[in-house]
C-alpha cells in the first residue's frame, strides 16, 4: 500500500507555540523564520484600528510574555496591522519577501 506522500508538514515547535499564544486573540498570525535565530510575527486585525502602534503592542505584549523568555528573545519584530495598511507597509512587504538574511 501506497503511503500518502502528500501529508502537510507540522511547523516547527517553536513558530507553533507563538502562533498558538497568539491566535487564541487574534485569529490572522503568520510567524516566520528567517534564520536560525529569530521570528517575525505579522498580526493582521481589524481591532488595530484608530489604536497608536505603542495601543497595539499593549495588546499582544501580555500574550508574548506568556511564552517561554528564550522564544520572547528570539522574536524579532512584531509586526501589527489593519487589513487596510497591509497593502501599503514597507514592513509587510519585508515580512513577505524577507531581504536575505546573513545568518544561517
Amino acid at each position: 500500500m501506497k503511503k500518502d506522500t502528500k501529508t502537510r508538514r507540522q511547523p516547527p515547535k517553536d513558530i507553533a507555540l507563538v502562533e498558538s499564544a497568539l491566535s487564541k486573540q487574534f485569529p490572522n498570525v503568520a510567524v516566520k523564520r528567517p534564520n536560525s535565530l529569530t521570528l517575525r510575527v505579522r498580526i493582521i486585525d481589524k481591532c488595530f484600528r484608530k489604536l497608536s502602534k505603542v495601543a497595539r503592542h499593549e495588546m499582544v505584549e501580555p500574550l508574548l510574555e506568556q511564552l517561554p523568555e528564550e522564544l520572547q528573545e528570539s522574536i524579532y519584530f512584531v509586526l501589527l496591522l489593519t487589513p487596510e495598511e497591509v497593502a501599503t507597509s514597507t514592513m509587510n512587504e519585508e515580512f513577505e519577501n524577507p531581504a536575505p538574511s546573513l545568518i544561517a
